[in-house]
């Protein structure tokens, strides 16, 4: 069981950074009908491998890992949790306008849409990246008693 979680939080990590990266290549100022659809669809597998990641993650300390209060009692391991939910904070106003975008470009057919705030986006997103670059090495200090 503790293969299986390990291997699932992995996966969930991956999907998550390759749905941000993929969302940072699709974002432009001027979008395609086709591209705000991969964009909505990015964003979506970035929702799963987040929760994937957390219910993984969680799994993994109260079923297989060293035990929930050497975890809960870990300060790194507090300041990881803390910059997963500040990257999720982040995602909620891009994962917002891109869902409106989305039923903007099916309900009124649009075959090409403006997107103004695509750097910002992007910016955002990279941050997000940034931050989640910071997770993993927590996560291997955490698991060798660093700081501890």
């Amino acid at each position: 069981m503790e293969i299986v979680l390990a291997y699932t939080h992995i996966l969930g990590i991956l999907i998550v950074f390759i749905s941000l990266y993929s969302e940072t290549l699709l974002l432009q100022s001027t979008m395609s009908q086709r591209d705000v659809k991969r964009l909505a669809k990015a964003d979506s597998w970035y929702g799963l491998g987040a929760i994937i990641m957390l219910v993984t993650g969680f799994s993994r300390i109260y079923l297989v890992g060293k035990g929930s209060d050497y975890y809960w009692g870990h300060d790194l391991f507090l300041i990881k949790l803390g910059l997963f939910t500040i990257v999720g904070l982040l995602s909620i106003y891009p994962t917002v306008q891109f869902i409106k975008l989305n039923k903007r470009v099916r309900a009124e057919n649009l075959e090409e849409v403006q997107v103004e705030k695509a750097v910002q986006f992007k910016k955002l997103i990279w941050l997000q990246l940034g931050i989640l670059l910071c997770i993993p090495l927590l996560a291997n200090m955490v698991a060798r008693g660093i700081g501890y």
